[in-house]
């Protein structure tokens, strides 16, 4: 059903259809897919279809987040963050920010990463970006920035490890990998 809703949404091999679309994901949440409680959440906030109600997001948010949901956290992490529909509380954007990075989820991890490089809603520490980051291990994105970020660093055993890792991803055909080490190795 979920599936189909965001096919309707989307426009996707099929006429796009809002109705249908939140129809459809109406029905999933009530039979308990988390995925469209999310979906209908999103709706809510940006509105588009349907009126905006962001503090009935909040709470479909809430209730997917209850089922583990890390996609929910991370909404819920923002609307904390901004202010949506609830007070400005950096204290529990960064509780859901950290409940969704540890359920895996990858732009909440790298959120946190990024809040620790730049010192943003938590202390500037590079040791703990890269322990977040490390937990990627295996996504090309994430780790192409761990290893700049290595790299970018006045210590010669990091500096190593960035280049170590940069051989990896280049040996898995990762193209931006194989180019900065073509750049590195031709100066």
């Amino acid at each position: 059903l979920d599936r189909l809703a965001w096919h309707f949404e989307t426009g996707k091999h099929l006429k796009r259809n809002l109705e249908a679309a939140y129809s459809l994901y109406l029905k999933a949440a009530e039979l308990g897919f988390t995925d469209s409680l999310v979906n209908l959440g999103r709706w809510l906030v940006s509105g588009e279809g349907l009126s905006q109600d962001t503090e009935a997001a909040f709470h479909i948010f809430h209730q997917a987040s209850l089922q583990g949901s890390t996609e929910a956290q991370f909404e819920i992490a923002h609307m904390y963050k901004r202010g949506i529909s609830v007070r400005q509380n950096i204290t529990e954007y960064r509780k859901y920010l950290l409940r969704a990075a540890s359920g895996g989820h990858v732009g909440a991890i790298l959120e946190i990463s990024l809040n620790h490089l730049e010192g943003r809603h938590a202390e500037k520490n590079i040791a703990k970006a890269l322990q977040w980051m490390k937990t990627q291990e295996g996504n090309p994105r994430i780790d192409m920035m761990r290893a700049m970020l290595l790299l970018s660093q006045f210590d010669t055993e990091l500096n190593q490890q960035g280049i170590k890792l940069l051989h990896t991803l280049s040996l898995t055909g990762h193209a931006p990998a194989s180019n900065f080490l073509s750049e590195l190795h031709a100066d």
